[in-house]
């Protein structure tokens, strides 16, 4: 059986950089692993990654827009006063150099499989009426996904509520799956999408984040109301990081050594908030610095060889 590969990449607003910086060092060690991966699965930050990966868009590039293009993407909207009454950022930055990166492309345009978790507020009429998750992938050709616009699908991964207004009727990914690595199992694991009944001894994913603060909460026995839970519990932070590592807890008891995350950990303050453009500086040098050894001897010992 063919081995067939997936790199997964975390939402996180800004820290995409972060990803971006160990992706590169990833690659240098390994410049055959853009050839060798047959699905790229990426939340918000990380399904513009993917997206542009996936559209052969170099990874210098996408470093580009990351390092100098903040101050154009999280353009504020003074309108609303700090996000308490509206979308702290327009997304109109955004969309433009979407535009300039993707121009007209359609998912079916893409080089390789991709798989953008997104989050519909609608709900399409289906079997299911209400708000439910939605994953866009290119898999199918009789698909609508396979004709849908790579902006249009980037820009839905990417509505984080309270940074921006949703696309439409979808919602950021991150909402449902802010580590896709899961489901990026999952599509690879698909019989219809493979082709054939795949094993998933065969399946190899890496998962990369976008950095973790390190925090706690000391006191016990909390009776806390939604406000404090908001502000000293940071809750949707508390959301966000444990489904991370619950995608990684399932994918490590499926595919054994398999699979692969590095996500590195920081004290708090260190790692920038998802909208701290002007500390992009800062994430590079995180990411330069951050122990990828690990990573290395499983790209080598695990991944396998090119055509296998």
């Amino acid at each position: 059986m063919k081995t067939r590969r997936a790199i997964c990449f975390d939402g996180g607003g800004i820290c995409g950089l972060l990803s971006l910086v160990i992706f590169e060092r990833l690659l240098s060690h390994r410049p055959s692993l853009l050839a060798e991966v047959d699905l790229y699965a990426g939340t918000s930050t990380g399904g513009i990654i993917s997206l542009g990966l996936a559209g052969g868009v170099p990874a210098e590039r996408l470093h580009k827009l990351y390092h100098e293009k903040g101050a154009a993407i999280f353009k504020r909207d003074w309108l609303h006063l700090l996000g308490l009454l509206g979308a702290k950022y327009r997304n109109s930055g955004l969309r433009h150099e979407l535009e300039e990166l993707f121009g007209d492309r359609t998912l079916g345009d893409l080089d390789k499989l991709v798989l953008v978790p997104a989050f519909d507020l609608r709900g399409n009429g289906g079997s299911w009426k209400g708000w439910h998750p939605k994953f866009f992938s290119n898999w199918n050709k009789g698909d609508e996904d396979f004709e849908a616009g790579v902006v249009d699908v980037a820009m839905a991964t990417s509505a984080a509520p309270t940074y921006f207004p949703s696309w439409g009727h979808f919602a950021d990914g991150g909402m449902t799956r802010n580590n896709p690595s899961t489901s990026a199992m999952s599509l690879l694991l698909n019989p219809r999408a493979a082709g054939y009944r795949p094993r998933r001894e065969d399946l190899r994913v890496l998962s990369i984040g976008t950095g973790a603060p390190v925090r706690r909460v000391k006191r016990a026995n909390m009776g806390w109301g939604a406000l404090q839970w908001m502000t000293k519990g940071d809750l949707l932070d508390i959301f966000m990081y444990g489904s991370n590592e619950t995608a990684t807890y399932d994918c490590k008891s499926i595919l054994q050594d398999n699979y692969c995350r590095i996500n590195p950990q920081f004290d708090p303050g260190v790692l920038p908030e998802m909208d701290q453009w002007k500390r992009a500086g800062e994430l590079v040098k995180l990411g330069e610095g951050c122990d990828i050894e690990g990573v290395l001897q499983w790209l080598d010992q695990r991944w396998g060889k090119p055509g296998e």
